[in-house]
């Protein structure tokens, strides 16, 4: 409801338009945000729809085509146009010609965007636009999207050279990942995910026609096993700051040290 708050009163104080979306509007704790709003439902776009600008598409990049990748492709994304044109693009990269066999680069599309069909768009895709919007719908902090992302760089690139390229490009996201962290910086999050979907994409010189499998990073493991042990400290930093009058962030910094060598633990 913190949230939901912090966005009325966002809207009460300011002079220009909002847009907001939503999966469900009609779940119980926007409703304060649904009375206050106009309602307007975008619909899915039929096959028929898509096809039509996948194939302006094909015609403008001068790419020749059977018409059933196009229908195909359409019928796949099931409404997304932006999907279908994310496809579409996978499918197209480096020919001249597309058939119907060039499909099986593709897997069936899981209408509930998961972490595995954004992977797949970041390492195939050589289109700035694709990699920035294939984490768009993502259910996932933008954390656990980078440690995703950062499992599987070497699992997919086989060029030292782009994989040394995707990292430094990872390494500048995280630069503005712990900026935002530690200042609050929100602003700084577009930079970090450009810098961790477009830099990765843009690392390669050609799209890897390979499946790849993609692996969950091990670090949420870890974080996940130790998250009751990390809470203890973290209540016992909690409970020395105020003795002391100072931040938690103090504590680690500059007493911490001395106290384990008195024995703290």
């Amino acid at each position: 409801m913190g949230g939901v708050r912090e966005l009325l009163k966002i809207i009460n104080e300011s002079t220009y338009p909002i847009v907001m979306t939503a999966n469900d509007p009609f779940e119980p704790k926007i409703k304060p945000l649904r009375e206050i709003s106009k309602m307007i439902e975008f619909k899915k776009l039929s096959v028929f729809d898509i096809e039509k600008k996948l194939k302006e598409i094909l015609e403008k990049e001068k790419i020749k085509y059977d018409y059933e990748v196009v229908r195909e492709i359409a019928q796949r994304n099931q409404g997304d146009l932006r999907g279908a044109i994310n496809d579409l693009e996978i499918v197209c990269a480096g020919k001249s010609y597309v058939k119907r066999e060039d499909l099986e680069v593709l897997g069936y599309r899981d209408r509930e965007q998961t972490i595995f069909e954004a992977l797949k768009i970041i390492f195939k895709t050589k289109s700035a636009l694709a990699a920035k919007m294939a984490i768009a719908n993502l259910d996932l902090e933008p954390d656990e999207i980078f440690y995703w992302i950062e499992e599987n760089i070497a699992n997919e690139y086989e060029k030292i050279e782009e994989v040394a390229k995707a990292y430094d490009a990872l390494s500048k996201a995280d630069i503005f990942r712990k900026r935002i962290m530690l200042r609050q910086y929100w602003r700084f999050l577009v930079y970090m995910n450009d810098l961790m979907t477009i830099g990765i994409a843009l690392a390669k010189k050609e799209m890897y026609r390979k499946f790849t499998k993609y692996r969950p990073p091990s670090i949420l493991k870890i974080l996940a096993q130790t998250k009751s042990l990390r809470e203890e400290e973290k209540e016992k930093y909690k409970k020395l700051a105020e003795k002391l009058l100072c931040s938690t962030k103090k504590v680690k910094s500059e007493f911490l040290p001395y106290l384990k060598i008195l024995g703290f633990k």
